[in-house]
């Protein structure tokens, strides 16, 4: 014991300062764990975090779309409090708890009920390996269909199906055989003008994608298409509602179950509890119609609020198939984190919650148009669902401007990420920011993008501005609006 307690003596050094623990975090971290900023993080409060120095920083990264309340949020910590004075580790094999009771019946008044299997895991790569397992469960067939530019996690079998980036898989091939990878309708990555037809890009891409299944596979072979309805880290691309149509209608036609990802879209990030509500047809009394739905959904990130728990649900006809064993795993459904799901749903679900979310996704959405258009920044669009938006550069734009506007504004104290290949920053708020501090993240934004775009080297000619600088008509905006509302 004394030998031992000499050794973490002489390892463990006194952390005097944020430079000093910073500098032994990251010489004790495997630099295969990439970053955006370089902070050394102590806690957050409501929409704000605080460094170890005590500085204060807007967070509209939101821990990439994870704690959707905010940070602390009161009902939460008090939730999970309650727990942890119950048990903090309960191991489903042994049976449910009733931590696991209360989270099923709230996550069944969310779902349409058709959706009413749950399996639980703790991350979202987890929940999409699940989904992916039930789907070669139930269809018998090896392989699947993704979506170019998606992301869905970065173990072997997630990774296999993320196309958002290289990096990922740079090294580690070979990854999962198997997997046809089809066209999204959005205009960078089909190499189309700003203000393509929506309506024929569409089409192509539909076209594109069930000629990729009889070339790249055969659709008697394939399992499942997986698709998140907005796009993440490939651009804050919405997908619109007749794609969206075109694919379930394609994956009805050769038997492939159709598979959402809603790890950063769901949870009210949208403006609506999840998505695929804004996608799915509707009855002619409000009610989801059954043969629209996907056939499984992924959920994670903001289910709890930064609580490790995650899952897939779909239809009991297609659970039925999955033998004993095939799914589950030790932190599954923990009790602390179905706690605190459980409190993020009963917020949630509240009169008005996901009004006010749509409230602040306009003001913020609006905000940074009109700073576009009032400094004539070299902006081509501003896009996506409520608090889930993307700005994306023109082609003046150099590689990197998004990651130096990023830096900028958070040396000026909010914290912003970029995507992947496409020169995309994402704005990811707390569904529950104020007015006031939706006011203060676009005014260091705007402030940011005009440092930044003012000084770097643009290419002579592809700068198009729209239509003035008192208009807000942005080319791709104004074609996209209706199908992607």
């Amino acid at each position: 014991f004394c030998t031992l307690l000499g050794m973490l003596r002489r390892s463990v050094p006194a952390l005097a300062g944020a430079k000093e623990a910073f500098d032994y975090c990251i010489a004790r971290t495997n630099p295969g764990v990439g970053r955006v900023h370089n902070l050394m993080l102590d806690h957050g409060k409501g929409s704000y975090v605080f460094d170890a120095d005590g500085k204060k920083y807007l967070d509209f990264s939101c821990g990439i779309g994870v704690t959707n309340l905010g940070h602390a949020h009161p009902r939460l910590v008090e939730a999970v409090k309650s727990q942890v004075e119950k048990a903090w580790h309960l191991q489903v094999c042994n049976g449910p708890h009733t931590a696991l009771h209360k989270l099923i019946t709230g996550l069944e008044r969310i779902f349409p009920a058709p959706l009413n299997n749950f399996t639980f895991v703790t991350t979202g790569a987890e929940a999409v390996e699940a989904a992916l397992k039930l789907s070669r469960a139930a269809t018998g067939r090896p392989n699947c269909a993704v979506i170019q530019g998606g992301y869905h996690g970065r173990t072997v079998g997630a990774a296999s199906l993320t196309t958002s980036k290289y990096g990922y898989a740079r090294g580690l091939r070979p990854l999962m055989p198997g997997v046809t990878v089809v066209p999204a309708p959005y205009t960078s990555q089909m190499a189309l003008a700003p203000d393509a037809d929506v309506e024929r890009m569409i089409d192509q891409a539909l076209e594109q994608v069930e000629c990729l299944l009889f070339q790249t596979t055969h659709p008697t072979e394939v399992s499942m298409l997986i698709a998140e309805p907005t796009l993440g880290e490939g651009g804050y691309v919405p997908l619109p509602r007749r794609y969206y149509k075109g694919l379930r209608e394609l994956c009805t036609k050769h038997g492939i179950l159709l598979c959402i990802d809603e790890v950063q879209t769901g949870f009210g990030r949208t403006g609506t509890m999840f998505n695929f509500e804004q996608l799915v047809a509707r009855n002619s009394d409000g009610s989801f119609a059954e043969a629209d739905l996907p056939d499984v959904v992924v959920f994670a990130k903001g289910i709890a609020n930064g609580m490790p728990i995650a899952g897939i649900v779909t239809r009991n006809e297609l659970a039925a198939k999955q033998l004993p064993g095939q799914q589950g795993g030790t932190y599954a459904a923990n009790p602390i984190a179905c706690a605190s799901a459980s409190e993020v749903i009963a917020i949630m679900t509240e009169q008005g919650f996901l009004d006010g979310v749509n409230t602040r996704a306009k003001q913020i959405r609006e905000g940074v148009m009109n700073a576009v258009a009032s400094n004539g920044l070299p902006v081509m669009e501003v896009r996506g669902r409520g608090m889930m938006l993307g700005v994306q550069f023109d082609a003046s734009c150099p590689a990197g401007t998004a990651a130096a506007v990023a830096n900028k504004a958070c040396e000026d104290g909010l914290i912003l990420l970029p995507t992947s290949k496409f020169e995309t920053l994402r704005l990811i708020p707390p569904l529950n920011v104020s007015e006031s501090e939706a006011a203060e993240g676009v005014s260091i934004l705007t402030d940011a993008l005009k440092a930044v775009t003012g000084s770097l080297p643009r290419k002579e000619g592809a700068f198009r501005p729209c239509c003035g600088p008192d208009s807000q008509c942005f080319p791709a905006l104004g074609a996209c609006r209706d199908v992607f509302a």
